[in-house]
């Protein structure tokens, strides 16, 4: 009789603590969740354009007395870089100007960062190593180079203004590859993807289509009747987005935007 309720003693203090272990893990478990919970809410709200200068790059050699001051190029040697397919992706073009001036007419691979903002948007450029700055004049950009030099980037060039020279000029919009995941990530916009077919077919955003830039005749088959539809471009670096923006614009499209980076240089998620 004492053996029987012993036993039973011990198997009722067995299943209490087995009670009070699940009861642990499961507090804990809520506990986890509800920190993931936060974690995810916390990164949802970072700026993913806020970044630090990336090591490689902020290890940059200086020059040999230690000081960095920006290099002045000429208007010649910003066309030559600009038509040079694989020099022109070693350096991040910037039109200083007002969003106005830049919409009504900029240079082929320029993003626009105005003077005003330049210095509170820095962070979405701290991943190019090589920066070139132009606006209306060159000597209006001491304060802006001072800015980017005092941020660690060592490679920082200006160049002959709108004012000062007659460049060729697009109307097109172009955006750096992480502003350009923001729109990806709405997943409510319509995408040109110029890439290989083969590519297209692994992954694509969801409302896309696919073009061959060689062939672009039966282009405006695919489009929206609307032409001052939101146009999105992307491809391997940005180049054949360019052919197929020309196209759009020749077809009377006016509302197109381009990823300067492709998929060769930033890490999209479709």
């Amino acid at each position: 009789m004492k053996k029987s309720k012993y036993l039973m003693t011990v198997l009722g203090l067995t299943i209490l603590a087995s009670g009070c272990s699940n009861n642990e893990k499961q507090s804990s478990n809520n506990n986890q969740n509800q920190q993931n919970t936060q974690v995810q809410q916390v990164n949802s709200e970072v700026d993913l354009d806020n970044k630090k200068r990336p090591a490689e790059l902020a290890c940059c050699p200086k020059p040999d007395n230690g000081v960095v001051v920006a290099k002045s190029m000429t208007a010649a040697e910003l066309v030559a870089i600009e038509n040079d397919k694989k020099e022109k992706d070693r350096y991040l073009l910037i039109d200083t100007r007002s969003e106005d001036e830049y919409n009504k007419g900029h240079l082929k691979y320029a993003i626009n960062m105005p003077a005003n903002m330049l210095k509170e948007k820095i962070g979405r450029i701290r991943d190019w190593e090589k920066v070139i700055l132009y606006g209306n004049t060159e000597s209006e950009l001491k304060e802006l180079t001072d800015a980017l030099i005092a941020d660690g980037f060592v490679y920082v060039y200006t160049a002959p203004g709108v004012k000062e020279y007659n460049y060729n000029y697009v109307t097109y919009k172009n955006l750096t590859g992480s502003e350009f995941q923001k729109i990806l990530n709405k997943q409510s916009e319509f995408f040109i993807d110029s890439r290989d077919q083969k590519d297209y077919n692994k992954v694509h955003p969801k409302d896309s289509i696919n073009v061959d830039y060689t062939n672009l005749s039966d282009l405006e088959s695919k489009l929206p009747t609307d032409k001052s539809k939101a146009l999105y471009l992307y491809d391997y670096t940005g180049d054949r987005s360019v052919t197929v923006a020309e196209k759009l614009q020749e077809l009377g499209y006016n509302n197109i935007t381009i990823s300067i980076e492709g998929t060769k240089e930033t890490q999209f998620k479709f």
